[in-house]
């Protein structure tokens, strides 16, 4: 843990229970979901790794579709 991870912890707190998707670093991402925080607040949690990068261009796109 950094200093700096109590703003992200922070943030991450607050966006959950209102957001629809989440975007966080690596290991941010792997606790939410460990702790399944994306569960209980049915937010989809994606990081910026090479392996996610696909699934989240993906949901974005099905958004982009839904709205147009």
């Amino acid at each position: 843990i950094e200093p700096r991870d109590q703003y992200d912890i922070t943030r991450a707190a607050c966006a959950l229970p209102y957001a629809d998707i989440l975007i966080t670093d690596g290991g941010k991402a792997s606790a939410i979901r460990e702790l399944k925080l994306d569960t209980a607040y049915k937010t989809e949690v994606f990081s910026m790794k090479k392996s996610e990068l696909q699934g989240l261009k993906i949901r974005l796109g099905e958004i982009v579709n839904f709205v147009h």
